[in-house]
């Protein structure tokens, strides 16, 4: 009765490969590419993730949501946007 409720202890105490992880990432439904510009509009990076985006710029990652597509300028430097301009 007990084993029953453990559920599945099959992958117990192992962890992922570095390279499966970023596949399971890359994989996530509801992701965004997050392209982040300086004022000159010179691409500063492109990430998978908007907590890795907001690692660069050094906010959380909600303020990033926020700015997302806003078309303001976040700390008078950073533009973020999910797609790269043209």
């Amino acid at each position: 009765m007990s084993a029953a409720k453990l559920g599945n202890t099959n992958r117990l105490g192992t962890t992922h490969m570095a390279e499966t992880i970023d596949r399971i990432k890359l994989n996530q439904p509801n992701r965004k590419n997050v392209f982040v510009y300086d004022l000159d509009n010179k691409l500063l990076g492109k990430f998978h993730s908007q907590r890795d985006a907001a690692k660069l710029v050094e906010v959380s990652q909600s303020t990033v949501a926020k700015y997302l597509n806003t078309g303001k300028v976040l700390n008078n430097k950073f533009l973020i946007r999910s797609s790269p301009l043209s």
